[in-house]
């Protein structure tokens, strides 16, 4: 048996040259049976007349008869093009089908050269960060084809600035500040005045960077700037009056022998209600703390989420963990604890009860508390 035969890769027929109309071939692994199509310029398996695939720098249409489904990979523009063409409506109607491109839509084929992306892009950092306090945000960059060298970063915040003790003798102009603007990574300042309120909601900062082609090679980019979408950020208080709290431990529901979580009266008093653990609204919004007692293992890894534990992603959760964090009112004094922060703020006026659920990584230990308005 000759080389050609044997070999795993898709032969061009014997010798080396074009294999003969319906010339047949046996992968050697597979085993299953090719045939050659002369028309089609392709091998063809004997029990599919299906999509087939091209390559080469002309558009198959011209020659071949194209089929939905249809691929060409054209190596010149390095991009994969499927045929489209959709099922015609009435026997009348002639649907003519076109190439959409998979891999680089927006490329220009009169500019080979256009054809670095820069990606899908988001920011990553704190969305509780506390007054006065730097806290790092960091641009993450997916599905890009170029180099970070070739880019310039742009950080910015909305609102930029606001104005506090407007028309007294006391204005002031209190800006957010980037330790470092143009860079992939940053730390972000919200000084103290940014914790705003209006009524019941508190003003978010939404955070993005702006991504650019340097000047001086933006004739290389299909698409020479991108933003990614916001970060909402609230900052919390640095001081002031103390974040009112409540306290959490495990043990049995009233109504079943099941461990759970369970709060308890701290500065804030906590109706047991069947094994529900209600507080009222008034007395949190629009920041509250938890604080563990001594006989939880593995505090950090307790979720607080809006959703239940099977249903709830990251930006679902509306905790975070703080160590040493203050002013706090546990109950007993105004001091510095560990504990969890959270912020109601983004959920404006609680109209309806509001469910926290609480899990914890380590185990199966699991809870609610209700916020009532």
């Amino acid at each position: 048996m000759t080389d050609w035969l044997e070999s795993t890769d898709f032969p061009s027929g014997p010798g080396g040259i074009s294999a003969d109309n319906y010339s047949v071939w046996t992968h050697p692994n597979t085993q299953v049976v090719y045939f050659w199509d002369q028309s089609k310029n392709s091998w063809k398996t004997l029990n599919s007349t299906g999509a087939q695939m091209y390559t080469g720098t002309v558009d198959p249409g011209i020659t071949s008869v194209m089929k939905d489904g249809d691929m060409w990979w054209d190596h010149r523009l390095a991009e994969l093009r499927v045929f489209h063409k959709p099922q015609a409506l009435t026997s009348e109607q002639y649907v003519p089908g076109y190439w959409v491109s998979s891999t680089n839509p927006e490329m220009s084929a009169e500019d080979t050269q256009r054809n670095l992306i820069i990606g899908n892009i988001e920011v990553s950092g704190t969305r509780s960060p506390q007054e006065g306090e730097e806290v790092p945000f960091k641009v993450i960059r997916t599905s890009g084809s170029t180099d970070d060298s070739l880019l310039d970063y742009e950080w910015r915040s909305a609102p930029s600035e606001i104005k506090l003790y407007a028309d007294t003798d006391l204005e002031e102009i209190v800006r957010i500040e980037f330790s470092a603007p143009f860079s992939s990574t940053t730390g972000v300042t919200f000084p103290e005045g940014t914790y705003q309120t209006d009524g019941d909601f508190q003003v978010p900062y939404n955070i993005t960077c702006k991504i650019s082609a340097k000047p001086e090679f933006e004739d290389q980019f299909v698409k020479t700037s991108a933003t990614s979408p916001a970060l909402a950020c609230r900052p919390v208080l640095a001081d002031g009056t103390a974040l009112e709290s409540i306290k959490i431990n495990s043990g049995v529901s009233s109504i079943s022998e099941d461990i759970i979580y369970t709060f308890e009266d701290g500065s804030e008093t906590v109706v047991n209600e069947d094994g529900t653990y209600k507080v009222d609204w008034t007395f949190l919004n629009p920041n509250f703390f938890i604080i563990p007692t001594g006989d939880l293992v593995g505090d950090t890894n307790i979720h607080f989420s809006n959703k239940s534990k099977l249903d709830s992603v990251a930006n679902d959760e509306i905790g975070t963990y703080k160590v040493d964090y203050g002013p706090v009112d546990d109950g007993v004094s105004q001091g510095e604890v560990n504990g969890y922060l959270i912020q109601l703020g983004k959920f404006g006026t609680i109209t309806d009860n509001l469910t926290i659920y609480v899990w914890n990584d380590a185990d199966e230990v699991v809870g609610t508390l209700i916020i009532t308005p």
